[in-house]
């Protein structure tokens, strides 16, 4: 769209926010652990959860880990200076960081394959592939994957989430995800387990 998830205003906040609070209400009410999660989703809605895009998704992040008892370093990459885009700008980041491995989208090869910078050599490249592992719906027959990770957490709350997502995550080695020989450039949302 041209623009960063921190151009990105959220509109009409107040009226969007109380509208997705009641949906929340309305969709997972009932759910075994919807008293224990919608507190940590009003807060996160607070304030309308920011007024761009990317306050929004961060402060969703660093709520989901900490109630899961995840506790990453969290950097913006706003803060290392680069006039490279995309695999030129990650590139430029990891070696300002030090980084021994570059863990990456599912999604993310093929435009990395394209632009000719990874896989590089003295930086290991691997891509997240998220095995859903079915978990109860109440409510509903069956198991439908790929669901918002809040879908998990009203379902079966915060620890056996954390542990879903353990047993699930898989990381390919470069030369693994270039031999699948699709493009799964679509799936680059839906790998993720933090996905809002």
């Amino acid at each position: 769209i041209g623009a960063t998830f921190r151009e990105v205003e959220i509109q009409n906040g107040e009226a969007w926010s109380a509208r997705t609070l009641r949906s929340f209400q309305t969709n997972y009410g009932r759910k075994p652990f919807f008293h224990e999660v919608m507190p940590m989703v009003e807060e996160w809605l607070s304030d309308n959860g920011g007024k761009n895009l990317g306050d929004l998704d961060e402060k969703f992040i660093v709520a989901a880990c900490r109630k899961m008892g995840i506790v990453p370093k969290f950097h913006h990459s706003s803060r290392f200076p680069s006039r490279e885009r995309r695999s030129r700008r990650v590139e430029e980041i990891l070696r300002q960081v030090n980084a021994r491995v570059y863990h990456s989208a599912f999604g993310s090869f093929s435009y990395m394959r394209d632009d000719g910078v990874f896989p590089l050599p003295d930086i290991e490249t691997v891509f997240l592939d998220y095995q859903p592992i079915p978990y109860p719906q109440k409510g509903f027959e069956g198991f439908v994957p790929r669901l918002s990770v809040l879908d998990a957490f009203f379902n079966i709350g915060f620890a056996a989430t954390k542990l879903l997502i353990m047993k699930g995550t898989r990381w390919m080695t470069w030369s693994e995800r270039s031999m699948l020989d699709h493009d799964s450039t679509a799936m680059e949302v839906d790998d993720c387990p933090f996905t809002v």
